[in-house]
């Protein structure tokens, strides 16, 4: 049975249960959420949204994902964001890789599928174990993975600060 405070996606009548999120996870999320989102509100570039906001990639309610970070640009906001989630693909999904081989399959290739094919421009991939980002951006319909964020060219992202310090996994 369910539980209000359970963490949840819905994806083609599949509940997928959300584990809770390690220490070391927990931090990536929260410094690359610190550095995203200081560029954006910087910039003004648009709206930086957790990991409880639904992303609603078909626009409709039956199906939703629950990313680590979405962004949306300014321009689309307006049109996009909703109080009870993101309606439509939004610019930027990031998604840092939890241990074990189905949170890798969701991530690497149920997400990576859906993000492309409902048109997100950009999907990062974060890897706290190996220690890096892989940033894909769309290109002709696919995703293509690039040196550097399209939407953020003048980002400079820190990997050996960025992991500095996490705990270790036992």
């Amino acid at each position: 049975m369910f539980q209000e405070h359970d963490r949840y996606e819905v994806w083609d009548g599949e509940i997928i249960m959300m584990t809770p999120a390690s220490p070391r996870h927990e931090k990536v999320v929260l410094r690359i959420s610190n550095l995203l989102g200081t560029h954006i509100d910087a910039n003004r570039l648009g709206g930086l949204y957790g990991s409880n906001t639904a992303v609603y990639l078909t626009g409709k309610k039956d199906r939703y994902r629950m990313p680590d970070l979405s962004f949306v640009a300014a321009e689309r906001e307006d049109e996009l964001v909703r109080e009870d989630g993101i309606f439509g693909s939004p610019d930027l999904i990031v998604e840092i890789l939890s241990p074990g081989l189905s949170a890798y399959d969701r991530d690497l290739v149920e997400k990576y599928n859906n993000y492309e094919q409902f048109g997100v421009k950009e999907y990062w991939i974060v890897d706290p174990f190996d220690k890096t980002i892989r940033v894909h951006t769309l290109k002709d319909g696919g995703y293509a993975l690039a040196d550097r964020s399209i939407l953020f060219p003048e980002l400079v992202t820190d990997t050996d600060e960025l992991f500095r310090g996490l705990p270790d996994v036992h």
